[in-house]
């Protein structure tokens, strides 16, 4: 009964929503937050949101599972890692991206837990979250001119929380989802440079560097944050984010310490940073730490 009533409060939001408020919506106008699969994503876009005081946010548009636009389904949409350069022509992926802005393509799959029993109102900016989608940033960029804000944390956090959750079992570098011949020609490149057999700890940490480099290599208006001195100075990094983005927030209302939808582990305090010592092989640290000195970024980052 209780799934039953989340779904229909979502199909409520959904339904509530003036979209036509939203027609003329540029990509551009709303906030981009890209990051990793079990790196803080969703606990920083609902902290953010609350201090913008209720603004939504779509929940990973380019998760295939979500994606169900023209007939076209997440499978035949894109590839697990989909890289689209610059100047390229990817029609469907462009009209999608500017449906899901002006909410002219809404459905509940994207709608946040967050968000669930509020409708979107005209005036606020809606915050997007993406998940391993860095790969196609230089596309948005150049042909929507977004702002995006990375979430950065330490890879070994990350890759321990994914333990948790069963990833590293499915963690492989594939071609064969690459939807593009641009995506097929990026993973085969990142094969030349890797071209055995890896475990998965080595792959994540490949697939991680390619990820932060690229998004540290971009030339616009970007913001890097930290998810450790996020999690230290909550505050003063959120004022950094509201000045990056030009707009006012709030802070009284929003309770740092609690736990986000997809995690419960946040209201544990600052021993959770350093959990991943404990759950990690000397294999798997190991791991990580050669493929951080083989893209020449520093341990220190996450501290």
């Amino acid at each position: 009964m209780n799934r039953y009533w989340s779904a229909l409060q979502k199909s409520i939001t959904v339904a509530s929503t003036n979209r036509s408020s939203f027609s003329n919506r540029q990509p551009s106008e709303n906030i981009h937050v890209f990051g990793f699969g079990r790196g803080g994503t969703t606990w920083f876009a609902e902290i953010l949101a609350k201090s913008l005081g209720r603004s939504p946010f779509i929940d990973e548009p380019f998760h295939r599972p979500k994606v169900n636009f023209r007939g076209k389904n997440g499978r035949e949409f894109m590839g697990w890692k989909e890289s689209i350069n610059p100047g390229e022509n990817n029609h469907l992926l462009e009209d999608y991206f500017k449906s899901i802005n002006n909410l002219k393509h809404l459905d509940r799959r994207l709608i946040s837990e967050h968000q669930k029993g509020h409708s979107i109102q005209a005036g606020s900016k809606v915050i997007f979250k993406y998940i391993d989608r860095t790969f196609l940033l230089p596309y948005l960029i150049s042909n929507f001119n977004i702002r995006p804000i990375f979430l950065n944390r330490s890879p070994f956090s990350i890759y321990s929380s994914r333990k948790r959750y069963g990833w590293p079992e499915a963690t492989q570098i594939n071609v064969d989802t690459a939807q593009s011949k641009t995506s097929l020609t990026h993973l085969e490149s990142i094969q030349e440079k890797y071209p055995s057999a890896y475990p998965p700890a080595k792959i994540f940490a490949i697939y991680y560097c390619e990820q932060l480099l690229l998004f540290r290599s971009l030339e616009c208006e970007k913001l890097e944050v930290n998810y450790e001195k996020l999690f230290r100075n909550n505050q003063d990094t959120i004022i950094t984010v509201s000045e990056f983005l030009k707009i006012n927030t709030r802070h009284d209302n929003v309770n740092f310490g609690k736990a986000s939808s997809s995690s419960r582990g946040l209201d544990s305090g600052v021993a959770q940073l350093n959990k991943w010592k404990e759950q990690l092989e000397t294999e798997e640290i190991a791991a990580i730490s050669e493929t951080l000195m083989e893209y020449d970024i520093s341990i220190e980052d996450f501290h």
